[in-house]
């Protein structure tokens, strides 16, 4: 259930998620202190929510700021404020092999990312390798995502069984975080996990976005049932047990970071 990033639609996804209450930026990186004048890389951008927030509170001297979509990097140029124009730097890189100058930056930031890494150690390695001394590599993703919603439909169960056991991604990445780092060595580790209950208007607002990352996700999952039938089938039976009042969804946040 990976996202489609080459899907145009995902710009907006992003965008409405940034504005819900258990995705809100600014919590996100309230642990997150950086000297005048940082120079930054935001990997895995995506539509420049985390760099965007952070010019906003911190006097930036640069951003970097990569996706592995080139249609995410287009469309999060397209929206990038005047003001910012002349700090931000925008790539298409591979995080296993960043193209940036060994101990340059201050902060490595990255969201909602490592679940879909092959390597994480790796990608953390480089992050290490491109980070200052004393420089933070700052990371947040949630653990259960998708999978932590309570239901007693069978068939609902039967597909979450058959996708967590199939799937490549790791959606309970959260928890790895603080050993990912440690072995790529960085040191004075700190995380702190968070319980996001979905009720009322927040759920009305999950069930909404799940409905988008479905819809987008429906290519891959049409592969691994191997029937678009029973893809959109599963959407639809994920979705109406959102709603059924007895159901539980919560989301555990994972933020996590370290120091070089």
């Amino acid at each position: 259930m990976s996202y489609i990033l080459e899907n145009k639609d995902e710009y907006n996804r992003l965008e409405f998620q940034a504005k819900q209450s258990a995705y809100s930026i600014g919590d996100e990186l309230r642990f997150l202190n950086l000297p005048s004048k940082a120079k930054i890389l935001d990997a895995g951008c995506g539509s420049g929510v985390a760099f965007k927030h952070l010019s906003e509170v911190f006097a930036l001297e640069s951003i970097y700021a990569c996706d592995r979509s080139e249609l995410r990097l287009a469309q999060a140029k397209s929206s990038l404020p005047r003001h910012l124009e002349s700090k931000v730097n925008f790539s298409n890189q591979d995080l296993n092999e960043l193209d940036l100058t060994p101990d340059s930056l201050d902060a490595v930031i990255s969201r909602y990312v490592y679940e879909y890494l092959e390597d994480p150690y790796k990608v953390s390695s480089e992050f290490y390798k491109v980070l200052k001394p004393g420089g933070v590599c700052y990371l947040v993703d949630f653990d259960g995502i998708v999978f932590n919603l309570y239901s007693s439909n069978i068939k609902l169960n039967e597909y979450l069984l058959k996708f967590k056991n199939e799937l490549k991604e790791d959606y309970f990445v959260g928890r790895r975080l603080p050993d990912t780092l440690k072995k790529a060595g960085f040191k004075n580790i700190k995380w702190t996990a968070q319980v996001f209950s979905f009720q009322g208007e927040s759920l009305e607002e999950e069930i909404w976005n799940m409905e988008q990352r479905l819809e987008l996700a429906l290519p891959r999952m049409t592969e691994m049932l191997k029937s678009e039938t029973k893809a959109r089938e599963f959407k639809d039976l994920y979705l109406q047990e959102m709603a059924v009042e007895t159901n539980t969804l919560f989301y555990n946040k994972f933020i996590t970071y370290g120091f070089k």
